[in-house]
């Protein structure tokens, strides 16, 4: 995986594990691409990208 993927893996982790954003978001309002009609609330995150800084 990359960088960027390992990242974004945490962090929906992170945020999976939290109970009160679950409580918030009623169950399945973590996603990492809604449909079109995802029911809200819920959370997203873009598109995660990086460049070499050298």
């Amino acid at each position: 995986m990359t960088a960027p993927g390992d990242l974004q893996q945490a962090l929906f982790l992170r945020l999976r594990s939290d109970p009160s954003l679950s409580a918030l978001l009623g169950g399945a309002g973590l996603l990492e691409r809604p449909a079109d009609n995802a029911a809200f609330p819920y959370v997203t995150c873009g598109h995660t990208s990086a460049f070499d800084w050298d």
